[in-house]
């Protein structure tokens, strides 16, 4: 698990820098191409406002940030980044209808389906990336903590059971640890 943890943790990286430079570009493309045609054609109506793509392309890399930093407390970056997400489908929709699809002589103008998948929507993979990787690194977590108290049980047992005692309250109160010393308990008793 700490392998894939490690994988989409990577991907997860990478996808935000190649979706974040297409965000950014996709920005600088409504400005030169569209906006400042409008404001030279006296066409205030047709200026699209880029400030939320920018927003939220920066508000996704803060969340993938936290929950980089913050190990402990990940669930800050995952709100953030379905914040993040949930904004970008709402402006991606208002994109596609400022700009639609328009084919003549030249080419084609606005964004297809297709576009709009590959350079817009791709940019949701990066929450589900660090769904993903948190949930890997949970799991390695509560493993590694079952096979500290298997080897702090052989312990115990190799000693006698005099250094630690079975009742004491960290134990009682910890169910992982209870069922790693259950299921130590049915291992022993297999063996007898």
């Amino acid at each position: 698990m700490r392998i894939a943890s490690t994988i989409t943790r990577v991907l997860m990286w990478v996808a935000l820098v190649v979706y974040s430079v297409m965000q950014f570009l996709a920005a600088y493309g409504i400005v030169v191409e569209n906006n400042l045609r409008a404001v030279e054609q006296e066409m205030p109506e047709k200026v699209y406002n880029v400030v939320p793509l920018v927003v939220i392309t920066l508000l996704m890399i803060l969340a993938v940030i936290l929950f980089t930093v913050w190990k402990k407390r990940p669930y800050i970056g995952l709100a953030l980044s379905a914040v993040a997400g949930i904004a970008l489908l709402v402006t991606t929709l208002s994109m596609s209808r400022a700009f639609p699809l328009t084919t003549n002589a030249y080419g084609e103008y606005g964004l297809s389906l297709q576009k709009l998948v590959l350079c817009h929507y791709s940019f949701l993979i990066v929450p589900v990336l660090m769904l993903m990787t948190w949930g890997f690194r949970r799991i390695e977590e509560r493993r590694s903590l079952v096979r500290q108290s298997a080897r702090e049980g052989r312990k115990w047992k190799e000693a006698g059971g005099s250094r630690l005692n079975a009742s004491s309250p960290r134990i009682l109160s910890d169910p992982e640890l209870n069922e790693a010393t259950r299921k130590r308990k049915k291992w022993a008793k297999s063996k007898k």
